[in-house]
């Protein structure tokens, strides 16, 4: 390859380089990481200029905490929501401990769930209700999560009835 090529390239990533320090050192100062104080004092025939830099180690730490706690309510987000299903149908039979229920869905698929203490029940106008207040023939949606075969109820709504 020719030289120039080579120049060019390396030159290439030294801006680059540039470029990423500047913009750290500007995020810096606007996040107030480090902050720079400016002095000029007149020692008689002599003027001195003094530069004061200083680094807020506090408040970078609290700043890289927060990153990373956000990346993680986000990443636990993404987790749910990838890992919770959502079911339309009416119920179709109810287990006589309100612990079960099953969902006829518009599929023409009947799917079983296990109703817990953690299970969100809400009627059509959002009111809570517990599993002692669903009735077989309710329409229903229900989100739920599926673990080793067992789908978990993590909501349910009781939808209106149609008339």
């Amino acid at each position: 390859m020719p030289y120039y090529y080579h120049t060019s390239r390396t030159g290439g990533l030294l801006m680059l380089l540039l470029l990423a320090l500047i913009a750290i050192a500007a995020i810096g100062f606007w996040r107030g990481w480090w902050g720079m104080d400016v002095a000029a004092t007149d020692h008689g025939q002599q003027e001195q200029v003094t530069f004061d830099v200083t680094v807020d180690k506090q408040r970078m730490n609290e700043d890289k905490n927060q990153v990373i706690d956000e990346a993680q309510q986000l990443a636990e987000g993404a987790k749910t929501a990838a890992e919770t299903r959502t079911v339309e149908g009416k119920i179709k039979q109810l287990g006589d401990d309100r612990e079960h229920l099953v969902v006829h869905t518009d599929d023409n698929v009947d799917v079983e769930f296990v109703i817990n203490e953690a299970s969100e029940i809400t009627s059509a106008d959002d009111q809570s209700e517990k599993a002692a207040d669903l009735d077989v023939g309710d329409p229903v949606t229900v989100v739920y999560r599926e673990s080793n075969g067992v789908n978990t109820a993590m909501k349910i709504k009781v939808q209106s009835q149609a008339s």
